[in-house]
């Protein structure tokens, strides 16, 4: 074991795992916890938005010159939006709080889409939220760099480059 924790190249650590079995997966665990070790837990959950097949229809019933290709994997496409939000302890909080914040979500990523609210649905509640859009809550949220976050606000040219 002191051979693994002494030795940082995967190489040393494959070829010394291969010795025994249970030493491959004490080495495979060491190896991921040396990978994650520079990761940071952060003091925020994360909420990620799906847009769903009622969202796509909807959009494809306003506009069918330009009809959006609805996706085979709803849950795995890269139509998601993923939400830093407040550090909850619970489920329940979550969705206590999403309840009372849906609509600027809901707003937030319909304007991303259709910005003319002439369009818009003209009932907007915690119903028609959940037939639109999949939600996933997250509690451990890591922050996987070393540099620090930049908000829009802090963008230099650059950082579209």
């Amino acid at each position: 074991m002191k051979r693994i924790l002494q030795d940082k190249t995967n190489c040393n650590y494959l070829a010394f795992c291969n010795e025994l079995d249970y030493k491959k997966k004490i080495c495979q665990i060491i190896y991921l916890f040396n990978r994650i070790a520079f990761m940071s837990l952060i003091n925020r959950c994360s909420m990620i938005i799906y847009p769903l097949v009622p969202f796509y229809e909807w959009q494809n019933e306003l506009f069918p010159d330009n009809l959006l290709k609805i996706p085979e994997e709803l849950l795995t496409n890269d139509k998601a939006t993923v939400f830093l939000i407040p550090d909850f302890e619970t489920e329940v909080e979550f969705y206590k709080w999403l309840k009372t914040n849906y609509k600027i979500f809901f707003e937030g990523l319909v304007e991303g889409w259709i910005t003319d609210r002439s369009l818009w649905p003209k009932k907007i509640n915690y119903e028609l939220f959940n037939k639109w859009f999949h939600v996933s809550f997250h509690t451990m949220v890591y922050d996987t760099l070393e540099t620090p976050i930049k908000k829009e606000d802090d963008f230099d040219d650059e950082d579209y480059i």
